[in-house]
């Protein structure tokens, strides 16, 4: 029996894009696995997919968590302690046989690697097993027109654009340098970066695979195959051709399941007439994580909607549920921790939203134009906005705007047609290009 591999990080972003091609690989007579951190496999196995637990994948990387999340201080006596006892090193070499161990006992004939985990294929590049990047977003690569992803700039092909462009990536490369530097200190030559490094010469192996640093974030692998599951249309027009990167486009049919209690009775509740509007926010699963400033966005538009008699608002709220719930709420707003997005979309007149590209892909598989705050400038949600505008997707705010501001935002791209019939076009197209299955087995026929 043939086998194949999706290595993903535990994120229901980074699995459903996949989940078309695995039916299809499955379909064609191989058998598909996907290997992931044990949180993830109810998510992994209610998609109709095998679950291979691997709690290692994410700590097997080119770049270090956040110093934040821990503090500098405790951090540095941390990384002394583990330098005095080599317990790094150990550990890292424990995490790369049990990784390696997992990929030996599938004896796949594919394996795809999530674009976000670049670590992984140095260390089975060795093994003789065809291996193929793949992206769930726009690219991150270095492009002669295109910005880095990570930031807000609307390029075109003048001269003037590509010295911009240009300054861009300089400043993203000077930074990421820093970054490593930063934790090549801060971790006693123990990152991450230096660990993969030295475990190659441990197993005294020839580097098959070279890094890629032209990239927004993270870096890539020089020579992979790659397999981006999201639509090219909505990148700018002039975005560079790559002979190893093969666009599936939207390769995932978005279930289409009826909208369940509470959320059907507060459809059916709201009025219908000209003026009311139906506004649904979220900012994904990750608010919290991304941008603490969340929260105060939320209670500005809140404070807008006592005024809007005639709009409802459902906001999905997530870990910061608890403390709106606790605050005097106007009678058209509506808390919830978690709503079914996709289901709830097809009735929305619009999508505040943090500019995270499955959001915005099911928002135009919706037709419901959009407003986007990104939440920072760490990956992609601002090159995600600047698409969202460049197509007339909708507008871009900031999260300090003031209430003025956003009443003003949100009127536009209610009252313009623009904006609407810009993403029923951008459906059309993107449904009118997606790649067939004919095309993309024979791109995995020839990956070496």
């Amino acid at each position: 029996m043939r086998n194949a591999i999706f290595v993903v990080p535990p994120a229901v972003g980074h699995l459903n894009p996949i989940i078309g091609i695995a039916r299809l690989l499955e379909n064609s007579g191989i058998n598909v696995y996907v290997v992931s951190r044990k949180i993830f496999k109810n998510v992994v196995e209610s998609r109709g997919l095998k679950f291979i637990e691997n709690n290692y994948i994410e700590s097997i990387s080119i770049t270090d968590i956040g110093i934040g999340s821990i503090g500098k201080l405790k951090l540095f006596l941390k990384n002394a302690a583990n330098f005095l006892s080599n317990n790094n090193k150990i550990q890292f070499e424990l995490e790369v046989k049990e990784f390696q161990h997992t990929i030996k006992q599938i004896e796949p004939e594919y394996v795809f690697i999530d674009a976000q985990l670049p670590a992984l294929f140095i260390v089975i590049g060795h093994l003789p097993i065809k291996l193929i990047s793949i992206d769930t977003m726009l690219s991150t690569k270095k492009g002669r027109y295109i910005p880095p992803l990570n930031c807000f700039y609307i390029p075109n092909e003048d001269w003037i654009s590509r010295f911009n462009v240009s300054c861009l990536w300089l400043v993203n490369r000077i930074k990421k340098n820093i970054t490593y530097f930063r934790d090549y200190i801060i971790h006693l030559a123990n990152d991450k970066r230096s660990l993969l490094n030295e475990w190659v010469k441990w197993q005294d192996k020839k580097l098959r695979l070279q890094y890629d640093f032209d990239r927004s974030f993270n870096v890539g692998i020089e020579g992979i195959r790659e397999l981006v599951v999201y639509p090219k249309e909505l990148d700018y027009p002039f975005q560079p051709v790559f002979s190893n990167r093969f666009h599936v486009g939207q390769f995932f049919n978005y279930p289409s399941t009826a909208l369940q209690e509470p959320f059907y009775s507060l459809i059916t509740n709201t009025p219908k007439n000209e003026n009311s509007k139906f506004i649904y926010c979220s900012f994904g699963t990750l608010s919290q994580v991304h941008n603490f400033n969340s929260i105060d966005f939320f209670r500005k538009l809140i404070l807008l909607m006592v005024e809007k008699k005639n709009w409802t608002l459902c906001l999905s709220c997530g870990s910061f549920f608890d403390a709106l719930a606790e605050e005097v709420l106007p009678s058209n707003v509506n808390i919830f921790r978690t709503v079914p997005q996709l289901e709830l979309l097809p009735f929305c007149d619009l999508f505040i939203s943090h500019a995270g590209p499955n959001s915005i892909m099911e928002s135009i598989v919706c037709e419901t134009p959009l407003l986007v705050y990104p939440l920072n400038s760490r990956w992609d949600h601002e090159g995600d906005a600047a698409r969202v505008v460049y197509h007339n997707l909708g507008l871009r705010g900031n999260l300090s705007d003031s209430s003025d501001k956003i009443d003003h935002d949100i009127n536009t791209v209610l009252e313009d047609r623009l904006y609407k019939d810009a993403v029923k076009e951008m459906n059309k197209k993107i449904k009118a290009t997606r790649s067939s299955d004919a095309s993309l087995l024979k791109f995995l026929a020839f990956t070496g």
